[in-house]
């Protein structure tokens, strides 16, 4: 399993998908690239966060510690 796959498994068991989202353990993913194609609005936009640690372009990259930052801040604030 790659890395950003395990990352993005860790940010699945956050709380706060199954209080304030109602996301079920059957709805998510195993893999980044599931995500990203997932019908799920919090789960495709959290894979394509995750997916950026190993983006090919390095602007866009982030490190571990400011995915998981961005993550937690919009995990926080955002109505979806």
């Amino acid at each position: 399993m790659a890395k950003k796959d395990e990352i993005f498994k860790s940010f699945m068991k956050h709380e706060l998908l199954k209080e304030k989202y109602g996301i079920d353990k059957k709805d998510i993913p195993e893999t980044v690239r599931e995500a990203k194609n997932s019908d799920i609005p919090i789960i495709k936009i959290i894979g394509e966060i995750v997916d950026t640690i190993d983006s090919s372009v390095e602007a866009d990259k982030k490190t571990e510690q400011q995915t998981y930052d961005l993550l937690t801040r919009y995990l926080s604030t955002v109505e979806l």
